[in-house]
């Protein structure tokens, strides 16, 4: 995955506090040890995985959106309101995102 920034904020403060809301007991500094094979490895692959939810939810954030959908509902659904307090970002699913746009359009 690659993803280009065009500022100099470092993006630690949101991933770490966004790791600590989906992984509060799982160790990210292993990362810094791990060869590309081994991120890559079925061994890791919990780690990546959470890994790859964080990072795609900062480029969520980073892009200033204010809703994320995704229909993986034990990682984001779950801690939803953490989301919202950490970063200011709703996780719905597909369907919840629906109804919300439904609820808000004016009637045709």
């Amino acid at each position: 995955m690659s993803y280009w920034r065009d500022e100099e904020q470092p993006i630690e403060p949101i991933t770490d506090a966004l790791w600590e809301v989906m992984a509060p007991k799982s160790s990210k500094d292993i990362l810094a040890d791990l060869t590309d094979e081994e991120f890559h490895s079925k061994k890791y692959s919990k780690l990546r995985n959470i890994w790859c939810d964080v990072h795609t939810l900062f480029v969520h954030i980073d892009n200033k959106r204010d809703i994320f959908v995704t229909s993986n509902t034990e990682d984001f659904q779950d801690n939803a309101v953490a989301f919202e307090r950490v970063a200011n970002i709703c996780a719905m699913t597909p369907d919840e995102c629906l109804r919300e746009i439904q609820a808000t359009r004016p009637p045709v």
